[in-house]
């Protein structure tokens, strides 16, 4: 689960992938939704930034599906999965920080709560922000909680 913490057993040029000494090694693979999801239930985050780690992966998973124009959440199963990470996710984001602070504002717009979103984007005081605010304030008024592309201008 955390590459950062698996201990180095040598080092190999990736130009060189026919090396024989790491020809039966295993790769890296990125965990899908419901590895993550299993990480999660089975307590291998230890501290608050892992699991926000791990559960914003999950989210950034479910929106990346709209990006392949897969259906976001095609059974009842992982609308609850979702719904429950995207609580889950909100009460562990800090909303000093900018970034979190906007991904707080896009989660309650997810989940329809477009007044607690409203508010969020409305505290937000830096002008480069403009085009992000004034984007999520639209998706608000046209009462759209769907993954949005932000594009700035």
């Amino acid at each position: 689960m955390w590459i950062s913490k698996l201990k180095e057993l040598g080092t190999t040029n990736w130009i060189d992938v026919h090396n024989k000494e790491w020809s039966n090694a295993d790769e890296v693979q990125f965990l899908g939704i419901d590895d993550l999801m299993k990480a999660i239930e089975q307590g291998v985050t230890t501290n608050k930034e892992e699991e926000l780690l791990v559960r914003q992966n999950i989210w950034w998973a479910f929106n990346n599906r709209v990006r392949k124009n897969d259906e976001m959440l095609p059974t009842e199963e992982e609308k609850t999965q979702w719904e429950k990470n995207a609580y889950q996710l909100m009460g562990l984001l800090n909303p000093e920080d900018l970034n979190q602070k906007i991904m707080l504002a896009e989660l309650h717009r997810n989940l329809g709560h477009f007044d607690k979103c409203r508010a969020i984007i409305k505290s937000i005081e830096d002008e480069n922000l403009n085009w992000v605010k004034e984007a999520l304030l639209k998706e608000c008024d046209k009462g759209n909680t769907y993954v949005v592309q932000l594009e700035s201008n």
